[in-house]
């Protein structure tokens, strides 16, 4: 009941005058099939919007398909299979580098400068309607549902409102780190955490040695890695030049003639008479 009791309450206090009403949907429906409005439960749950197999049927119809039928032998099985295992893995790399790359315009303000190329483009999709949401004149942070959090480890719009009137960037912090993973690798467990501490600085060494040996483009390329690493909030991208119209005559606007200038305006020897 913990997910339904607090709408279950705005309802009796907003509805208070119609007793009669209120009774009826209480016993007809509230009370039977309180179990069957599924947002109300789902959204007490952090599931990141997974809430369906439709990506699971999807894939599985797809491998049903590849195999054509279950005659096959093993080697040709796993050939089909494999490829497309590698179809999916590459899909999701390529997610990935669009979220680190591919910076959009509505992205571009001050408040995502510690979340981009850092945190999923879905991410940010949720928090740009989440901030459009709060810069409402209407919008009040007590109404605030907490679903963004809930659901998505995200921060709602009550977290979200702090940050938009400070003109403060969202900490990266406040991002649940499922957000945080662009990349295959697998996740870093607590217990290695002393163990990556006490290396860290062994490694800052051996790219110091490295460094030396190189040449001018490479210390530069290994400088401006360094410097995104230090400043997780930063890129190197550069926005795109605008392209430039090379086809026909160049549009110029008429320079009409100055009569304190010294030049003669070579037209006015058509209406001279001798």
């Amino acid at each position: 009941m913990r997910g339904i009791l607090p709408t279950i309450s705005v309802v009796h206090s907003d509805f208070a005058k119609f007793s009669k009403t209120l009774k009826y949907v209480m016993s007809q429906w509230i009370d039977p099939y309180k179990e069957r409005f599924v947002k109300a439960w789902t959204n007490q749950v952090m599931h990141y919007g997974n809430t369906t197999i439709n990506k699971v049927e999807s894939h599985h119809s797809a491998l049903k398909r590849m195999l054509e039928n279950s005659l096959e032998n093993f080697e040709t099985c796993w050939a089909k299979c494999n490829t497309l295992f590698e179809a999916c893995h590459t899909a999701i790399k390529t997610s990935f580098k669009k979220s680190i790359n591919v910076i959009q315009h509505k992205f571009s303000s001050n408040i995502y400068n510690n979340l981009r190329g850092v945190v999923f483009v879905v991410a940010l999709e949720k928090l740009f309607d989440e901030i459009k949401e709060v810069k409402q004149p209407e919008f009040n942070s007590r109404d605030c549902n907490h679903v963004l959090r809930n659901v998505y480890g995200l921060p709602c719009a009550h977290e979200v409102e702090e940050y938009v009137y400070a003109n403060k960037p969202i900490p990266i912090k406040v991002v649940d780190s499922f957000w945080r993973k662009l990349d295959l690798e697998p996740m870093v467990r607590d217990d290695v955490d002393e163990d990556i501490d006490n290396h860290f600085e062994d490694v800052v060494g051996d790219i110091a040695k490295s460094y030396k040996s190189y040449d001018k483009e490479q210390r530069l390329l290994v400088f401006k890695q360094m410097q995104e690493l230090a400043n997780l909030g930063t890129t190197n991208i550069v926005k795109p030049k605008s392209r430039i119209h090379t086809r026909g005559r160049p549009k110029t606007k008429k320079k009409w003639f100055d009569a304190s200038s010294t030049k003669c305006d070579p037209t006015i020897f058509k209406y001279q008479h001798p």
